[in-house]
């Protein structure tokens, strides 16, 4: 199971990295998934659509979710 696990953790900056997050970002949040952090993203289908994004922001910042804002680009 560790192992498996490991490989799933491995992929995730590469996966990341395919989406677009810059190498130091994705490897940032691989370290903090390996040491036991849950990662959750929030994606708009439509890019305009500001009030989703919003209202996901606020469930996450209402549970005690740990922001890491992204850098536009």
């Amino acid at each position: 199971l560790a192992a498996w696990a490991g490989g799933v953790v491995g992929g995730l900056a590469g996966a990341m990295m395919t989406r677009g997050v810059e190498r130091e970002l994705a490897n940032y949040y691989d370290q903090a998934v390996q040491a036991g952090k849950i990662l959750v993203a929030a994606e708009a289908r439509d890019p305009d659509d500001v009030a989703t994004l919003a209202k996901a922001s606020q469930i996450l910042a209402d549970t005690g979710a740990e922001p890491v804002p992204l850098r536009e680009g």
